[in-house]
């Protein structure tokens, strides 16, 4: 903003008033600066005033920059006498030191790509609007200072020429067309464009040209490179899923898998990857802490849990530890859970979707009953090994959690007063299980 009032003599109050209001943010920010704990190397957080204050003050990228950008340079022009025009000038001019606030909207934009909370995609994008946006405004107005300083258009320059005539049009610099000109210009030189229409009509806007052609290639360049570069990075993941989906086609073709086991693989992949990008997500937390681990698996799974009836009456830390060991599978429409006649020991409860249990007698298939969102299915395999008396076939998709024997006296090992407690639940709810 501050260029576009110094190049087009702009002195319109309301960008005054949106200029100091910046001003005042700024101003708060480095008083902030000066009283804000940090973490050091070792990660200790410093609350020490006086280290704070020599730890920014000796920042010269942080201290500097806020001191030369807040620096109140334009108060010279109420300093230099009574003339009005040479007032506004003056002023113009000694805002420019606000440019340089760039460098610390830069920062903020690099902080924001280093919180992974944040998309990294859409953060860069910003950026590089808001980067192009001020090259072309700050190429452009230059431009027009060039050949109307302090608005005062110059014979043979480019507002002379017959295609804008400003001198002879009585338009200035705080109209609309000439800033829309020299956006025009800066954006079709830049760009490589170049439609002709408006050019330099003397050597020093030639010089200027130049420049801005070269300064064109490099800006370009670096934008486009930079967003590639970001989408590549962004699109690693899949990259990475399809070389492994590709693998896994070969291996089937190799092993020439019948047309509807292979389609029906692939459709598994596919909504693998639209449902979480191909990502298993109880691996996600490997580097965590056992308690932090234990947060967020009881965060998930503990209402599956509660619900069970085998586990009543059982300590918090046990049902917290068996909570880690609910392991979550994905099942299209039609994919059987389990299979009637398989010896397992592992029962399920489903997190998401519509599930149905069937027999299956003399060739026919009997449907038994609609298993639902937070229900639980062959709750007593986790207590020995059984036979499957009949299958589990998902109707929708279907999120499952199960939970093995393995898994159960894995936990129960750490908890071994538990066990008395979960052998009674199991005598009264499954009497006919041989324990």
């Amino acid at each position: 903003m501050c260029i576009y009032q110094a190049g087009f003599y702009s002195h319109n109050s309301t960008f005054y008033i949106l200029g100091y209001i910046v001003d005042v943010w700024f101003a708060l920010d480095m008083v902030m600066n000066f009283h804000m704990s940090f973490f050091d190397q070792f990660s200790t957080n410093i609350d020490d005033q006086m280290k704070i204050h020599t730890r920014y003050a000796k920042s010269y990228r942080r201290f500097l920059l806020d001191a030369v950008t807040n620096a109140p340079i334009d108060l010279l022009a109420h300093m230099i006498g009574s003339k009005v025009g040479l007032q506004l000038a003056v002023l113009s001019y000694t805002r420019l030191n606000r440019v340089l606030r760039m460098y610390k909207v830069h920062m903020i934009f690099k902080e924001w790509e280093k919180d992974i909370r944040k998309d990294v995609l859409v953060i860069r994008m910003y950026k590089f609007l808001l980067f192009v946006c001020f090259i072309f405004n700050a190429v452009g107005s230059i431009w027009f200072a060039l050949a109307c300083p302090n608005s005062q258009c110059k014979e043979n320059t480019w507002s002379s020429s017959s295609v804008t005539d400003y001198k002879n049009k009585q338009i200035f610099g705080f109209n609309s067309l000439p800033w829309i000109d020299s956006i025009y210009w800066a954006v079709a030189t830049m760009t490589s464009t170049g439609y002709g229409d408006i050019k330099p009509e003397n050597q020093t806007e030639m010089v200027y040209a130049c420049f801005v052609m070269v300064l064109g290639k490099l800006v370009i360049g670096y934008v486009l490179g930079m967003v590639a570069a970001t989408l590549a990075n962004d699109e690693s993941l899949r990259v990475w899923y399809e070389q492994s989906v590709s693998a896994v086609k070969s291996y089937m073709i190799d092993l020439k898998f019948d047309k509807e086991l292979y389609n029906h693989v692939i459709q598994y992949y596919d909504y693998m990857w639209m449902k979480n990008q191909g990502v298993n997500v109880m691996n996600l937390f490997p580097d965590l802490t056992f308690s932090l681990r234990a947060d967020i698996y009881t965060q998930i799974c503990r209402n599956m849990v509660d619900s069970i009836e085998l586990f009543e009456g059982c300590p918090e830390n046990f049902l917290r530890h068996l909570c880690m060991v609910m392991n979550p599978t994905a099942f299209m429409p039609g994919d059987y859970i389990c299979l009637q006649g398989d010896i397992r020991c592992e029962m399920y409860v489903i997190h998401h979707g519509v599930a149905e249990a069937m027999k299956v007698e003399n060739g026919k298939k009997i449907p038994i009953r609609l298993v639902m969102e937070g229900e639980h299915f062959l709750c007593e395999s986790i207590l020995c090994k059984t036979r499957r008396p009949c299958s589990l076939r998902a109707r929708t998709y279907v999120d499952v959690f199960s939970m093995t024997l393995e898994g159960l006296q894995s936990v129960l090992s750490y908890h071994p007063a538990v066990r008395p407690i979960i052998l009674a639940n199991a005598r009264r709810l499954y009497p006919e299980v041989k324990l």
